[in-house]
C-alpha cells in the first residue's frame, strides 16, 4: 500500500499496514518492529485527527499533515515500552496549529507534548509550576530515542 495523495492518507489496521517512520509510510506486520506494535494502539486517534480538515474547529484552525502524523509516530515509537502505558489514546489531541499535544498527567504533575512539521516542543509543570520547558528541532535530525532523552526523562516521573 502506499500514500496516495490524492486524498487523506489512512492508516487501516484491516489491512495490516500502519505507519512505520519517517522514512516510509506503511509496513506489514510481517516487517513491525516492537515499536511498531507498541504504538499501534494510537493509530485509530491519529487516524481521526489526520482526516479533519482545515477549520475542524469552527475557528480557522490548521489541518495536522502527514509529516506531523510521521513525527508522532516517531516520537511515540521512541518511548520505552514500560512508559508508554501511561499515555492514553484520549490523550492526543490536535490544536488550532496543526500540531498533536500529548498530555500525561498525575495528581501534582504535568508533562505536555507538541509535536510539528519541524520541531517538538514541550513543558514540565509540578503543582502547577513550570518548572522546565523546552524544543527540539526535528529537520535534518535522525529521530531515535537518543533525541528525546529528557522527554523520556521527564515522562519517567510523572508515574
Amino acid at each position: 500500500m502506499t500514500p496516495n495523495h490524492d486524498t487523506t492518507p489512512v492508516i487501516d489496521l484491516e489491512t495490516d499496514y500502519i505507519f512505520s517512520d519517517l522514512n516510509s509510510y506503511y509496513k506489514p506486520y510481517s516487517e513491525m518492529s516492537s515499536d511498531d506494535y507498541k504504538v499501534s494502539k494510537f493509530v485509530g486517534r491519529l487516524n481521526k485527527i489526520l482526516a479533519l480538515d482545515e477549520n475542524w474547529d469552527g475557528f480557522n484552525s490548521a489541518r495536522v499533515g502527514e509529516n506531523v502524523i510521521l513525527n508522532s509516530m516517531a516520537f511515540l515509537g521512541s518511548i520505552p515500552a514500560h512508559l508508554i502505558s501511561r499515555i492514553e489514546e484520549d490523550n492526543i489531541y490536535p490544536t488550532p496549529y496543526g500540531t498533536i499535544l500529548i498530555e500525561i498527567e498525575n495528581e501534582v504533575e504535568e508533562l505536555s507534548i507538541e509535536v510539528g512539521a519541524n520541531e517538538l516542543s514541550y513543558y514540565f509543570e509540578r503543582d502547577e509550576v513550570l518548572t522546565n520547558d523546552s524544543s527540539i528541532d526535528l529537520n535534518n535530525v535522525k529521530i531515535s530515542p537518543d533525541t528525546f532523552t529528557e522527554v523520556i526523562e521527564l515522562l519517567e516521573t510523572v508515574s
